[in-house]
């Protein structure tokens, strides 16, 4: 078979067009390709033919660019065998285009072109940290007054890479702890990353994929992963990503309040500090009187509501009342591992419903669209196993039409800068929680602060890798415990 007869691709290099018009797929897999060939041919691939723009012309399908070798539909893997070889000096995500016959979109496959850099990593240190909160934050699953989180640190070649894993004390959100966390770190995320050479994410993802889930562990190493690669490139995640926007609109989540009026004055409160979105964490029984009287002082708020899961749909009924408040959505009030059930909720509201503790992995997104279990999903990169993952369901969500938002995990500067660049991508148009950094602590473990703008934005950074450094006195301060492990040892 030719490959002419399946290739149609937009692109200024001649060369290339010439050279897979003229020759077979036999005949290919008798050539060797020289390393500088390869990677022609692989940055000719990153710039989306002409009238797809932001979209991508990489995605799939009958009427749109196939690049033979890299980007396929499933129908078409069987033709893809004897090209594996050529592709051995191309980086590894371009490997497991030609493997998987995966549908990714000019963004996904820009997010990981920059990972043809080999990176051994040296060593990981956890700092297992505890930080005072500056108000309680209290949801329908608890009440916290100090906020615990794990920072991964990676050396790799004198480069110093920093990821927070966001598990706190209690598995509260999900299943996963501080606790956990930091075994899983310790004695199965490590082994298989130390003195080893990590390519790109999803070779990362491939390594610990036999760890059935504990996606906050495995994120807060992929997080370091991407801020080594950034300093090493020179690049911003922002940039790494394809992001689109220097500043990312924001709004602020507020927990449950002792009382209707309480809460009214809270909300008044970061409405005065330039805040202009506004989600309220419910729970039964302080789920109509609170939003109603929030809906009643701000008639105009962009105002949404958070359950965490803490109605079944038998008890949902409670939030017929919310139906008539105008929201922007409703945040998952089922099981938290629940899809159907919301699929007759959403059935029912004209209000968005918006899934979060529900989608773990870009295959529940799916699951969730075509369910119709929701009308817009909160993209925490954490709870899907890390910035990669989160970037799949960006795109899966784009292409569909699908809007949506990046939740928080009251997460220090580290995490807040990795939320800040992926919200930067196109299909984030709903405003994140992604708060300043005052909103949640006095000190911060970053010497960078993050800080609302007027137009209740906060500027995406820009310097290489996630663009924040680490105040060392800081981290000292709220570490409760240290580990540093070294490969060979």
């Amino acid at each position: 078979m030719g490959v002419s007869n399946v290739v149609g691709l937009a692109t200024e290099s001649v060369e290339i067009l010439r050279f897979f018009s003229e020759i077979s797929v036999s005949s290919v897999a008798e050539k060797s390709l020289s390393h500088s060939f390869r990677h022609s041919l692989y940055d000719a691939c990153l710039t989306p033919p002409p009238g797809y723009g932001n979209i991508g012309g990489l995605r799939c399908g009958v009427e749109q660019w196939q690049l033979v070798g890299l980007i396929t539909r499933r129908s078409q893997v069987q033709i893809l065998p004897p090209l594996l070889h050529i592709t051995q000096g191309l980086p590894g995500i371009a490997r497991r285009f030609l493997i998987q016959g995966e549908n990714y979109s000019w963004y996904t496959f820009r997010t990981f072109q920059y990972l043809e850099t080999i990176m051994k990593i040296d060593s990981i240190t956890l700092h297992h940290l505890s930080m005072p909160l500056v108000a309680p934050f209290e949801t329908s699953f608890g009440r916290e007054t100090e906020r615990e989180c794990i920072l991964v640190t990676l050396q790799s070649e004198g480069l110093t890479g920093c990821g927070e894993c966001v598990a706190s004390r209690e598995p509260g959100y999900n299943y996963e702890t501080t606790g956990t966390a930091w075994h899983i770190l310790k004695d199965f995320i490590a082994p298989l990353i130390l003195g080893q050479d990590v390519t790109d994410a999803l070779d990362y993802q491939r390594r610990v994929e036999r760890i059935r889930g504990h996606h906050l562990a495995k994120a807060g190493v992929e997080m370091a992963l991407w801020d080594l690669l950034g300093k090493r490139e020179g690049k911003s995640l922002k940039e790494m990503f394809g992001g689109v926007r220097d500043k990312v609109e924001v709004g602020v989540s507020i927990g449950i309040q002792e009382s209707a009026a309480a809460l009214v004055r809270t909300v008044e409160s970061y409405l005065e500090k330039g805040y202009r979105r506004v989600k309220i964490k419910i729970k039964p029984g302080r789920e109509v009187e609170e939003t109603t009287a929030v809906r009643k002082a701000f008639p105009d708020l962009r105002l949404q509501v958070d359950a965490n899961s803490a109605y079944t749909l038998e008890t949902a009924s409670a939030l017929d009342p919310l139906d008539d408040l105008n929201l922007l959505l409703i945040e998952q009030p089922l099981f938290e591992d629940d899809i159907w059930d919301h699929r007759k909720l959403q059935a029912r509201f004209k209000t968005a419903i918006c899934l979060d503790e529900s989608i773990v992995t870009p295959r529940h997104a799916r699951y969730a669209l075509e369910m119709e279990a929701c009308r817009n999903i909160n993209i925490k990169p954490a709870r899907v196993g890390g910035l990669s993952q989160g970037i799949m369901i960006h795109d899966y969500c784009l292409a569909r039409g699908v809007p949506v938002w990046c939740g928080g995990m009251l997460e220090t500067g580290v995490g807040r800068a990795s939320n800040l660049a992926i919200a930067s991508l196109p299909g984030y148009v709903l405003p994140g929680d992604i708060s300043a950094s005052d909103r949640y602590y006095h000190r911060d473990i970053t010497n960078e602060r993050f800080v609302l703008n007027d137009d209740s934005t906060i500027t995406v950074p820009n310097q290489p890798g996630l663009g924040v450094t680490i105040d060392e006195e800081a981290l000292q301060q709220f570490t409760r415990a240290e580990l540093t492990l070294k490969a060979g040892e």
